[in-house]
């Protein structure tokens, strides 16, 4: 299949549906666009080929242009999951692109219905927030690199966490400091005379760079706004460098999710904590993050690592990354860790209600980010429950004293958890359209969603009064996510519908599109219940 460069391609010349796609993909060069199509994913032209490649699923056609087909190949958007885990294991950067409702169509008669759609999320290595992509017990940093200068910039968040760090570094710390960080993606800003040394040691690395320029005032106030602060007089402490790198770093997540922020936690300056300085020969040959061959299995971590959670197995390899080299600090982690060797009992009660916490870190980053499902709401829920559990283990035990400020800091919100309780099914499902909620929570709920629910029953009426009308036993109303609610007969049938009708109804059947064995068609009052209907659906979502 031959390769149609999308530049020479003029708008003009394409189908509607070919029009749209590049008027997106003109925006986001740098990525695969995933294009909804109904129930899938659709890739065209050379994002399909690179992609068909890397998931080894098979490149089809659809359409073609000046002659030539264009290329495509598709991916279920109910299991697309699986298909963006493997795309983003390969460096590569995916637009999502969702439909959203179509255009109120001026003329009845039109076959057009092109839905209108937009880029709602750019998924890169370093801005992952599902659980079924992300590794459990790994970090997934995005590193900023701001390299034009004596000393180095270094800033980092892992967005599916919030852990938000910076650093001022000298230029020959860089290889070091990355081996400790181990960050999933790169973006970097540093001076073109610069960038082929920088290419050599971002090798190993998914990295890109930043071509905007952002003032160190704008810096701020970015950092300031994503941190919710009244005022800068906090992050006057940093070093210009770290403030600049992270100034950046939060416009490079603002941009790829599409103007949302995940709730990150204060920055913190890893300048000020009392941590050793591991150079790089030495971290790479104690092997304490993975083997001298690269592989983690053989390494230091893989071998203590006996943590039950995830979010404890991220801490230790964090332990171990920078070691403490303060003699108090380290005996309060001694006396945690000697307290539960001494007491078996509490520990193991402790951890049975450990192991049932889901990673509510992870949890409350999709909630911020609004890609929440009911069941991390749930999450929540359960997991305020185990808290409470775990504070009445340890409630009338002497602790010592990293491990009571531990305590204190385990908050409880009552009224959450009653209102989590009281409005959420025991079991919950992964999508928020199936229900969640508890029936006579929302006396307006209920209404609506009776509403939606007796479509069925809307649907049948109308369709034995087609059938009345027609004449045609086997005619059926079916719906999909392109035209909608449509009325379907065979070929066999279709001239019955739009001839041989009485004069009462001529007109009233509306064709809408032609398929290989069948033709569809609509009629006003058909387009009236559906909207209702899909009005009723959307109320059910927001409320």
């Amino acid at each position: 299949m031959k390769n149609i460069n999308i530049g020479d391609i003029e708008t003009s010349k394409a189908t509607p549906m070919v029009a749209q796609y590049l008027s997106i993909k003109k925006n986001h060069l740098d990525c695969l666009l995933f294009f909804r199509m109904g129930d899938f994913y659709e890739l065209f032209f050379d994002d399909a080929i690179e992609a068909a490649k890397i998931l080894e699923i098979t490149l089809t056609k659809r359409g073609s242009y000046n002659g030539e087909d264009i290329p495509m190949c598709g991916v279920p958007a109910h299991s697309s999951d699986l298909y963006l885990s493997k795309l983003i294991k390969n460096g590569v950067k995916v637009a999502i692109c969702e439909q959203t409702k179509a255009p109120i169509k001026k003329n009845p008669n039109s076959n057009q219905n092109l839905m209108k759609r937009e880029v709602v999320r750019i998924i890169t290595p370093g801005t992952l927030t599902d659980d079924n992509i992300l590794e459990p017990k790994n970090y997934n940093f995005l590193l900023s690199v701001l390299y034009n200068s004596k000393f180095i910039g270094l800033s980092w968040v892992d967005i599916s966490t919030g852990d938000f760090y910076s650093k001022r570094v000298e230029k020959k710390q860089l290889i070091s400091e990355l081996q400790k960080i181990d960050p999933n993606e790169i973006i970097f800003k540093c001076n073109p005379t610069e960038e082929n040394k920088l290419f050599i040691e971002f090798e190993d690395y998914n990295y890109s760079k930043v071509t905007e320029r952002i003032s160190e005032i704008d810096c701020l106030r970015k950092i300031k706004n994503a941190l919710n602060l009244s005022d800068t007089k906090k992050l006057e402490d940093f070093y210009k460098e770290e403030i600049i790198a992270s100034g950046y770093l939060l416009d490079y997540i603002y941009r790829t999710q599409k103007g949302k922020l995940p709730n990150i936690r204060f920055l913190v300056s890893k300048n000020t904590i009392n941590e050793m300085v591991i150079d790089h020969s030495t971290f790479k040959n104690l092997e304490i993050l993975e083997s001298n061959s690269g592989f983690k299995g053989g390494s230091l971590v893989s071998v203590i690592d006996k943590t039950s959670t995830s979010s404890g197995g991220r801490l230790l390899k964090k332990y171990l990354s920078a070691p403490l080299y303060n003699v108090e600090k380290i005996n309060q982690r001694l006396d945690v860790v000697q307290f539960f060797v001494e007491n078996n009992q509490v520990s193991q009660n402790i951890k049975a209600n450990m192991i049932s916490i889901a990673d509510i870190e992870r949890t409350l980053s999709r909630i911020s980010l609004g890609r929440s499902t009911p069941r991390d709401l749930g999450s929540i829920r359960d997991a305020m429950l185990y808290i409470i559990n775990i504070k009445n283990i340890l409630e009338n035990q002497e602790i010592p004293v990293e491990l009571l400020n531990q305590k204190n800091e385990l908050i409880i919100n009552q009224n959450l958890i009653e209102e989590l309780q009281n409005s959420l099914n025991e079991v919950l499902p992964i999508n928020i359209k199936d229900d969640f909620v508890k029936p006579k929570y929302s006396k307006e709920l209920d209404e609506i969603k009776n509403i939606r629910d007796s479509s069925k029953n809307y649907i049948e009426e109308l369709k034995k009064k087609y059938i009345s009308i027609t004449g045609i036993s086997s005619l059926k109303i079916r719906h999909n996510n392109i035209l909608g609610y449509f009325i379907e007969v065979t070929n066999k049938f279709s001239d019955k519908i739009m001839e041989n009708i009485s004069q009462e109804f001529k007109n009233f059947f509306i064709h809408r599109q032609s398929m290989a064995n069948t033709k569809r068609f609509t009629t006003l009052e058909l387009a009236e219940l559906e909207g209702k209907i899909a009005s009723a659906a959307d109320r059910v979502i927001k409320i």
